[in-house]
């Protein structure tokens, strides 16, 4: 429980519902996918792969490429 007691940092919280929204999404396509193709198991994995790979490239954009963009303003200078 001390899980949930613990505060995070405003940066952290996107990128995680970020991985929660894509998770939930990998989930239901695979089960989508298995029940309208019998030959197709739900747990593969391709699956597990995928949505790891996915799941790492998520945080290498939060933790890499957003901090970058932020720090430097790159975003504002570009919408003004």
């Amino acid at each position: 429980m001390e899980f949930f007691l613990y505060e995070m940092d405003d940066e952290i919280k996107p990128m995680i519902f970020d991985i929660l929204r894509l998770i939930t999404m990998q989930v239901l396509v695979q089960f989508l996918v298995s029940v309208n193709n019998p030959k197709v198991s739900f747990f593969t994995t391709e699956f597990l792969q995928v949505t790891l790979f996915l799941t790492l490239s998520l945080m290498v954009f939060w933790m890499v490429v957003y901090k970058y963009f932020n720090k430097n303003n790159i975003i504002e200078k570009y919408i003004k």
